[in-house]
C-alpha cells in the first residue's frame, strides 16, 4: 500500500464528466475510500469490462450506440 491517495503517474483528466462540477470558492465534498483509477467498456451484453490500461483499438465486443450510458 502507498502513502499516496492516488496513484503515481496519475494524471488529471482534461475535460468534465457528469459528476460534481466544482464552482468559484468553497466546495464541500466528501471521499469515501481510495479511487479505482482504470478504464471501463460496457459490452453488448450490458456487462462492464475495466482494465487499469487504455485499449489501444475499440473492443469488438463493445457497445457503442451509447445506450448505456
Amino acid at each position: 500500500m502507498t502513502d499516496s491517495f492516488l496513484a503515481d503517474g496519475y494524471a488529471v483528466p482534461k475535460t468534465g464528466g457528469a459528476y460534481m462540477k466544482f464552482r468559484q470558492g468553497q466546495n464541500k465534498f466528501r471521499i469515501l475510500s481510495a479511487p479505482i483509477i482504470g478504464y471501463e467498456y460496457w459490452t453488448e451484453d450490458h456487462k462492464p469490462v475495466r482494465s487499469r490500461e487504455l485499449w489501444k483499438t475499440i473492443p469488438v465486443d463493445a457497445d457503442i450506440s451509447g445506450e448505456n450510458g
